[in-house]
This record gives structure tokens, sequence and C-alpha cells, in this order.
């Protein structure tokens, strides 16, 4: 059987769902499974959990949190002309550490609907989405053919790097791609598929929360790990 559970997102809060679910002797296997799918280190969770599959923020779209054959992944199924946001609440990140995820794009992927998507972190999140949430973002700008590193202040977004990409490269599930930022204190690194492409100085905002965004694209994101750096 396959074995899938999700949460659903609706208005503030989050409502468990289970879709379909093992019995008899699978049930142990499958338990095993969904604790290795929480990849955050021993020190992560002593810390709080910072990445928590059951809790979570959002703004637009329509975000849920899934497991697919033991693994979670976090959807966003509506590429509206809007930015959508999801950010784990699990607790604040440390002073160092690294974030990654795969990303696959569902739909929204042409060029001249100018989306975005990428990896939140150091999200200033004060329990509503009011304004703009102060923090970074690791960005792929697929009209600009461009990766950017951008600090999001109330007052409006400031690039602190970027690198331009070969395009066009194909999109789609088929064709994953692996983001992660390193913190180390001020030092910034963003990384795609394990190349560094950015490396920028900034230490306007720490601690917050981790996350995703998307703008005119539905994604998937999987592979999701958070550590701290030692």
């Amino acid at each position: 059987m396959k074995r899938v559970y999700a949460w659903a997102r609706t208005g503030c809060s989050a409502a468990r769902r289970v879709l379909a679910a093992p019995d008899g002797p699978a049930t142990l296997a499958f338990a095993m499974a969904l604790a290795v799918a929480l990849t955050v280190s021993p020190a992560a969770l002593a810390a709080g959990r910072v990445v928590d599959f059951e809790n979570y923020a959002t703004q637009g779209g329509e975000w849920s949190v899934r497991i697919e054959e033991g693994a979670f992944q976090v959807v966003q199924d509506r590429p509206s002309g809007m930015a959508a946001q999801f950010l784990f609440q699990g607790g604040p990140v440390p002073e160092r550490f690294a974030f990654e995820a795969e990303f696959g794009v569902i739909s929204g992927n042409n060029v001249n609907e100018r989306p975005y998507f990428g990896l939140l972190f150091n999200m200033q999140y004060q329990g509503r989405f009011g304004g703009r949430v102060p923090g970074y973002r690791f960005d792929f700008r697929p009209s600009m053919f461009r990766w950017e590193l951008v600090k999001v202040e109330t007052g409006g977004t400031n690039l602190i790097g970027t690198y331009t990409d070969v395009m066009p490269w194909p999109w789609g599930l088929e064709e994953w791609r692996t983001l992660r930022i390193e913190r180390d204190g001020a030092e910034i690194r963003a990384y795609v598929n394990g190349e560094l492409l950015i490396s920028a100085t900034d230490d306007a905002f720490t601690g917050g929360y981790v996350g995703f965004w998307t703008y005119s694209t539905a994604a998937v994101f999987r592979s999701i790990k958070f550590e701290p750096l030692e």
C-alpha cells in the first residue's frame, strides 16, 4: 500500500489528515520510517526542533506537508501571482547552521510569469505576516536567469549577492535541484547541487525561522535537512 500522510493548512490552524495508513505488521516499519524522515541532528532537536513538520505558519498559496514513501515533502499547489510563504515554527535557529532542500516545479514555470522560488532563513516572524517579514531569501529568478541572495526588510528588499545561471534548463519534478544555505555568524554561503554560487557577509538578522517561498509557482520541496554547524 502507498502510505501517505498529510497536514493541510486551513486559515491559521494545521489539521492533520490521514490519507492512507498501513496496518498489521507494516505499522512498526512505517513508524520507524517516520522517525528517520525528519533529518534533524540531535543538537537541533535539543534546541527546540527547528524543522517541525507539525508546527508551521503560512501565507498565500495552498501549502501542505506530506509523507511520500516515508519522506517528508512541503508542497505549494497554487501558482498564484502573489507571494506564498511557509515557515517552520519548531524553534529559532542558532547562530551557525545549514538548511537545505531539493525543489521541483509543478507548474507556473513560464518565464513570462516571472516566477520566483527558494529558501527562507533567519525570518523574524512574530506571529503574523502583516507587511514584509524581515530576514533573508535564497531565490531563483528565471526571468533574469539569476540566483539571488536577498535581504528582506520592512521597507523593501536589497540584493546582497547574485549568480547568473546558464539558461534554459528543464523544469519539472523530473529535474530536482538541491538548494543549501550555510550561516556562520555574519557569513552566508548559498549552494546549488553542492556548488557554491554566492558568498556574502551580512549580520542584520539572526535567530528567527527557516522555510520556503514561491511566487507564481507551484512547487515541491523534499529531502529537507537542518543542522547546527560546529
